[in-house]
Order: structure tokens, then sequence, then C-alpha cells
């Protein structure tokens, strides 16, 4: 009889750590929670464009706001990015 009342604890006890374990701890899971944070891989592309000031302009697109900058040189050839097209509002 007392076997049978140990038994009886220890599959108590068990029972009672796996539901804590498996109870989410201070976590909510909705569907409407924070997007993702955007890795910032693959956001900028490179490109060369002919229509944007001189012939084989290099300029860099902004795919997350849309944003095109072209290169720039100055008198000591010092590159420097300005801001082409603002982008899509």
């Amino acid at each position: 009889m007392i076997r049978s009342y140990r038994f009886l604890a220890v599959v108590l006890v068990c029972l009672g750590v796996t539901i804590a374990l498996l109870i989410p701890q201070r976590q909510v899971v909705s569907a409407d929670g924070k997007p993702a944070a955007e890795s910032p891989a693959g956001r900028y592309q490179f490109l060369k464009n002919q229509n944007i000031g001189r012939p084989h302009e290099e300029c860099l697109l902004d795919t997350a706001t849309g944003k095109v900058w072209k290169l720039s040189f100055d008198d000591k050839q010092r590159g420097k990015w300005i801001l082409a097209v603002e982008g899509p509002k």
C-alpha cells in the first residue's frame, strides 16, 4: 500500500513538472504581433544607370524605401552618394 502511494506521488510530481514546462512563461502567441525584423541582406542593390546624369553612372537602390542614390565624385576623386530619386510616398 505504501508502494502505491509512493508511485502515485512520483506520477503526480512528474505530471506537475510536465505541465509547468508546457505552459508558456509570460509569452503570448498572437497572429497580429510585431512583424519580424527585416534583414539588411539584399536590401540594397547596386546598378549602373544610363538615365540619371552621365552614361553608366553607378546607382544604389534601397528596396525598403524606394530611394535611389547616385555616386558622385568631387575634384579630388572622392566618392559621395547623392540622393537621385526620393522614392514612392
